[in-house]
């Protein structure tokens, strides 16, 4: 198994991720990519095609103008999430306080 973050594939296929330093911000243009599945555990994992969204704390959501609080850990609230699928992402952008933006075309 590679050191540092990975993504095992169904198939079993292995790509590797990267860690990005909280406090630095960063912008990653992904073209448009179809979100495949939303996966709810004890996190919530938005899965594109490359690129899976890991979220394991309480988070906002907006969709419409209107922001909603959800929290992988309270999975009976989380019903805004599972209106974003399908769509497609645009880009991510993280900022240095740690606010994720995700953009749908």
């Amino acid at each position: 198994m590679p050191a540092g973050p990975s993504i095992t594939k169904s198939d079993g296929t292995i790509r590797r991720g990267e860690i990005v330093p909280a406090g630095l911000g960063f912008h990653f243009a992904v073209g448009e990519l179809d979100l495949n599945s939303i996966d709810v555990t004890y996190q919530v994992t938005l899965a594109f095609e490359g690129v899976a969204v890991v979220i394991e704390s309480p988070f906002s959501l907006t969709l419409d103008g209107i922001s909603h609080e959800l929290d992988p850990g309270d999975r009976s609230h989380l019903d805004p999430l599972f209106a974003v699928y399908p769509n497609t992402l645009a880009s991510l952008d993280a900022d240095g306080e740690g606010t994720l933006t995700a953009r749908a075309r």
